[in-house]
Formats: structure tokens, C-alpha cells, sequence
């Protein structure tokens, strides 16, 4: 059961040195404010439903807690994750965005703008493939009792005839008037030049997404991340960390030494991971499994989750509940 007036932490397990975010939140619980207040209890109570797989409630009480306190919106980045597993995609993309305006050093704000922007661009695909299975699909007979006599509608010229057996043989003429074709006309090449300003519309807003997540690879590689474990992450999103070597590293380290290896393999210095070593392995294994999800390679994605969360990672870490609902929400 949930409880959701103890809500536990908020925040990330992997802190920055100097986090804005941190910082705001920990000012506004102290506020005597009474919108300010509201705003963090919208907050608290939100991370509550998300952590009980409530995705909807969360989202909703995160939206509450902004039209209270508009300020707060940059700092509420739990907020564009409860959109991304809404399947809000655009919005969750426009909430990181905006949390980049205050935290511009955070690999995890852009690479979720990555995450979401990636999606809208899988998501018309998978809305033709859907809309292609429905026209192939058998369709019920809505016909109750008898079935109604055939009407059948031959080549023109043909005169009308009762048939004996009950079909009925139309005279396409008598049928149609020629204001009836006229009308008939203007809707056919009405309903085509809708459906080719659709397809346009699509096409612009895939080559926008297509240059926007290429921007996003920029900001990406400028991003100055302190943290080790999240630079690894920074080095994976920008394809110069080998993902069959992370893995491989993941499943064969009994202890932060040989993380630190890859590590120092990569970042070309020594690094020294201070975090407990389920910890790290379980951030490490999230981000591979994200990365998975963005290329469109979700089994892939799922059987890493599933390592990471073995990872005996034990915590009211925000980023746990994440996992938790991404593998129910993308879980068979």
C-alpha cells in the first residue's frame, strides 16, 4: 500500500556538487508562504502517486503544483518524467527544456529531452502501423436478424430490374443525380488535399524533431558533468562509450574497482566512485536501458531494467521509482 503522506525524498540519489534544484526546494519547504507551501505539498504528494505507478495522479498534482507556484516549473523535473510515461511526449520534452534555463550542467535533464524527443519521432510510425492493422482487420457484422437484400450497382446503361430472387439491380443513373457527383467530387479531392497537408505537416515536424535531437547531441557534449557515473552515461548518449562495453563491465564487477576501471578508460584520468556500488551499477544499467528504449530496441531495454533493479539497490531514490514504473509500464 501507498502512503502518500509520506512521501520520502524527491530528489535524484546521484547529487551535483551545486544543484538549483536542491537549493529551491529546500528553501520553498521552509517558506511561510501559503502558495509556496501548497506548491511543495502538490510536489511531495505527486512523487507519491508516481512512486505507486500512479502516473496520471502524478501528473496531475505536479500541474497543480505549478499553476500555484508558476515559478517552481523549472525546478520540477519529476514532473517531465511523469509526462514521458504518460506518453506526453512534446510536453515532457518542453518541461526538460525548461529545467535546462535553470540547470545547465544536469546530463540527466537533456538526455530525458533526448529520450522524449526521440519518442515523438517513433510515435507517428507506430500510429500508421496501428492504423494499417485496423483496416486489415476483420470487422463485425452490425446486421441484426436478416440479413438485408444486395444492392448492386452495374456498369451505366444498364436498365433497372427486379430481380426474382430479391436483388435489386440499380441503374447507376438513376441512382446518382448529377449534383450528387458534383458533390461527391468536391469531397474526394477535398479528403485528399486534407490527407496530403496532413502528410506534409508530418513530414515538417519529423525534420524538426530530426534537428532538434541533433541540437540536443550538442548540448549534450558541452554539458561540464562532475559526477563520474553520469559522465559515463554522457559518453554512452554520445555514442563514444561502446554500450556492449558497459554491459560487459556490469556484469562481470563484483565492486566500484572495476567500474572504475571503464571508467578511467574513457574518461582518460583516475576516478574514484564514492557512491555504494549498487547504486552505481544501478544508474549505470537504467541509462543503458533508456538508451536501448530511444534507439527503438525494447527487449533489449527491458532485460537490462531488469539487471539494474537486481542490483540489490536499496532507496526512496526518485530514479528507482522511475525504473520501477518503466518496467511496468513497458513490461509484457
Amino acid at each position: 500500500m501507498c502512503d502518500h503522506d509520506q512521501p520520502g525524498p524527491s530528489n535524484s540519489g546521484l547529487k551535483l556538487p551545486d544543484d538549483p534544484v536542491v537549493d529551491f526546494w529546500a528553501t520553498a519547504a521552509l517558506s511561510r508562504d501559503n502558495k509556496i507551501r501548497d506548491c511543495v505539498r502538490y510536489r511531495a504528494q505527486g512523487c507519491a502517486f508516481f512512486r505507486c505507478g500512479q502516473v496520471d495522479s502524478a501528473m496531475k498534482d505536479f500541474d497543480q503544483a505549478v499553476k500555484i507556484h508558476p515559478d517552481c516549473a523549472p525546478y520540477l523535473w519529476q514532473r517531465g518524467i511523469a509526462r514521458y510515461y504518460n506518453g506526453k511526449f512534446e510536453e515532457a520534452s518542453e518541461q526538460f527544456a525548461l529545467g535546462q534555463s535553470v540547470n545547465a550542467n544536469d546530463t540527466e535533464e537533456v538526455i530525458w529531452e533526448m529520450l522524449s524527443c526521440s519518442a515523438m519521432l517513433r510515435s507517428p510510425a507506430q500510429a500508421s502501423e496501428a492504423q494499417a492493422a485496423a483496416a486489415v482487420a476483420p470487422r463485425p457484422n452490425l446486421c441484426f436478424g436478416a440479413p438485408p437484400p444486395v444492392v448492386s450497382l452495374p456498369a451505366t446503361g444498364e436498365s433497372a430490374l427486379a430481380s426474382p430472387s430479391g436483388t435489386y439491380v440499380l441503374d447507376e443513373e438513376d441512382v446518382l443525380t448529377e449534383e450528387d457527383k458534383a458533390l461527391i467530387k468536391l469531397a474526394a479531392e477535398a479528403a485528399a488535399k486534407s490527407e496530403e497537408e496532413r502528410l506534409a505537416a508530418e513530414a515538417a515536424a519529423f525534420k524538426s524533431s530530426v534537428a532538434h535531437l541533433g541540437m540536443l547531441v550538442e548540448r549534450l557534449r558541452t554539458v561540464t558533468e562532475p559526477r563520474a557515473v553520469m559522465k559515463a552515461v554522457q559518453l554512452l548518449f554520445l555514442r563514444e562509450l561502446p554500450l556492449s562495453e558497459l554491459l560487459e563491465t556490469l556484469q562481470g564487477a563484483e565492486d566500484n574497482a572495476a567500474l572504475e576501471g571503464l571508467l578511467e578508460k574513457y574518461l582518460e584520468k583516475p576516478s574514484v566512485l564514492t557512491e555504494p556500488f549498487p547504486q552505481n551499477v544501478f544508474y549505470l544499467g537504467l541509462y543503458a536501458a533508456l538508451f536501448e528504449e530511444m534507439k527503438g530496441r525494447p527487449d533489449s531495454s527491458m532485460e537490462i531494467l531488469t539487471a539494474a533493479l537486481s542490483a540489490n539497490y536499496a532507496s526512496e531514490d526518485f530514479m528507482l521509482a522511475v525504473a520501477q514504473v518503466h518496467q511496468q509500464r513497458r513490461g509484457a
